[in-house]
């Protein structure tokens, strides 16, 4: 513990640049497991998405939690309602985790390729070079994989530093770069374990997602695809006000959720917005009954 103490000492005091150069390097650390999440998913990496989780660490941690509680909670009804439903709800509950957390299936690319003298390779020669590329693609997994762990434990020091500070200095020490790192810690750690689930091959992250169409309307695929973060819900980036026809209703969708998966000085934007919002109206219903109540009081007293 005395080792601890010593990397955050009670007299600590941290200079304006040290505290951009930590800010700079979390959003950098950040924005990079976000790219390796996506590229391990299959998906492009051109999308508005990556600026999304720029803006919004958090937005994954939210729509993840959201969608696995509503294919959870889903399946639980459907069975209570239906019990001999349970094989059919299986196989939605199956497709549905699938959409959500498994990587797309890589496009299948065949191609032949001929030796000088016009001949093509033999079967041999053909098992050889499958598994170099086996070989190969072991290695970059197990690169990616150091890589990933590493941030995984980055963020593990950042949110025990930022306790730390709080349980040496109080709250009031703690500062906007402070909360917003700590934001990044969170998201991107959870963003890592998604990583490493792909990496390792964890059970239930092994098959490939269906293939499914992010059609206009309330369908069930389209659902899980928006809280998997698939980029199609945000193609149109800029249409992000919809009223009726106009603009593009997964758009403001998205930019809503990023919104309410933010945080205010370490706290939710929500519960910020909560109690904000409760005290006002508690403060104006008790003042309102309390004019009635005086004006009940006064016309028993003239009776």
């Amino acid at each position: 513990m005395s080792n601890f103490a010593d990397l955050c000492p009670p007299d600590e005091s941290r200079t304006s640049r040290e505290l951009i150069v930590k800010l700079v390097v979390a959003h950098l650390t950040g924005v990079t497991a976000f790219c390796n999440l996506v590229l391990l998913r299959n998906d492009p990496l051109g999308s508005v998405e990556p600026i999304l989780f720029f803006f919004s660490p958090l937005v994954v941690l939210v729509q993840t939690t959201i969608g696995l509680a509503l294919m959870i909670s889903e399946f639980v009804i459907k069975v209570i309602k239906s019990p001999s439903s349970i094989r059919e709800q299986g196989r939605l509950l199956d497709r549905r985790w699938r959409i959500l957390f498994c990587p797309k299936a890589e496009p299948k690319v065949e191609t032949l390729e001929m030796s000088q003298d016009g001949l093509l390779g033999t079967p041999s020669e053909k098992k050889s070079a499958r598994s170099n590329h086996d070989g190969g693609s072991l290695w970059v997994r197990m690169r990616r994989s150091i890589i990933t762990f590493g941030t995984l434990f980055y963020c593990a020091i950042t949110i025990f530093f930022y306790n730390r500070r709080i349980e040496l200095h109080g709250e009031e020490s703690l500062t906007v770069a402070d909360n917003r790192c700590f934001e990044i810690a969170i998201g991107s750690a959870f963003v890592s374990v998604l990583s490493i689930a792909l990496l390792l091959r964890f059970p239930g992250f092994t098959q490939p997602a269906p293939e499914a169409e992010y059609k206009k309307g309330s369908t069930d695929d389209r659902r899980y695809l928006f809280f998997r973060g698939d980029p199609r819900r945000c193609d149109r980036w800029w249409q992000f006000i919809y009223i009726k026809d106009f603009g593009s209703d997964s758009t403001a969708d998205t930019f809503l959720w990023c919104f309410l998966s933010s945080s205010l000085n370490g706290t939710s934007i929500v519960v910020s917005m909560a109690k904000f919002t409760y005290p006002s109206l508690y403060e104006g219903f008790v003042t309102q009954e309390g004019d009635h109540i005086s004006m009940g009081q006064l016309a028993s007293g003239d009776d």
